[in-house]
């Protein structure tokens, strides 16, 4: 049986994933606001940015200086031509109404995580993407509508509420952020390990620990 996203799992285990980390989180937000406007470092710390999440949606740890490691750049060339292809792309569907364009910016939205967390091509990520994600393009809409949806209704709420409904508001907006980033992070799990079944891309080799060492045998009672 073939697996697909579940709405309640899905919305569940990215509120899990905000809560556990939180902390990184902001702080990583923080510092990628305060050096995108850095040209070139900010090339590293979007790239950065990709990778921890994709860490996250498996359940790894992250560290927020992780954004400034050399080895981001190493993406550098493919990153471009992705994001030329994409938009490219999605800039010529918009001419047929806009309806594909939404449609093709989904179905292309984990492209960026393939190329930077599996290191495949340009051209192969872009494919992958549309293979993993065909099928549950609704469902990708949807999650992000309702988490929307959800911080529109509570900021309406928290806005009748006088004097600390701004900051109630501003608190609900920060956890929508984590928890949108979140859900990239969960999506994107879920469509690696589905490219994994599909055999696009080789599952990861899982390296055995190594065994403990016998007791030694002590010499019998005479």
């Amino acid at each position: 049986m073939e697996n697909k996203l579940n709405f309640v799992e899905t919305l569940k285990g990215a509120f899990n994933l905000a809560i556990a980390n939180a902390g990184s989180l902001v702080l990583m937000i923080i510092l990628y606001v305060l050096t995108i406007w850095i040209p070139y470092l900010n090339i590293g710390t979007t790239i950065g940015l990709i990778k921890a999440i994709a860490a996250i949606g498996r359940g790894e740890t992250v560290n927020a200086t992780d954004l400034f490691k050399k080895e981001n750049f190493k993406s550098f060339s493919d990153f471009f031509v992705l994001l030329a292809i994409e938009f490219g792309g999605i800039g010529a569907a918009a001419i047929f109404m806009m309806v594909p364009a939404i449609v093709l910016s989904i179905a292309w939205g984990f492209a960026p995580y393939f190329l930077v967390d599996k290191g495949t091509a340009p051209v192969k990520s872009l494919s992958l993407s549309y293979k993993v994600t065909f099928g549950e393009k609704w469902m990708i809409f949807f999650l992000t509508f309702v988490l929307c949806l959800a911080l529109c209704i509570v900021s309406i709420i928290f806005g009748l509420i006088p004097y600390i409904g701004g900051i109630l508001g501003l608190l609900a907006s920060i956890l929508y952020g984590l928890v949108s980033i979140c859900l990239e992070a969960k999506l994107y799990a879920h469509f690696l390990q589905k490219a994994v079944d599909m055999g696009e891309i080789e599952a990861p080799v899982v390296v055995a620990a190594p065994e403990a060492p016998a007791a030694p045998e002590t010499p019998a009672e005479a």
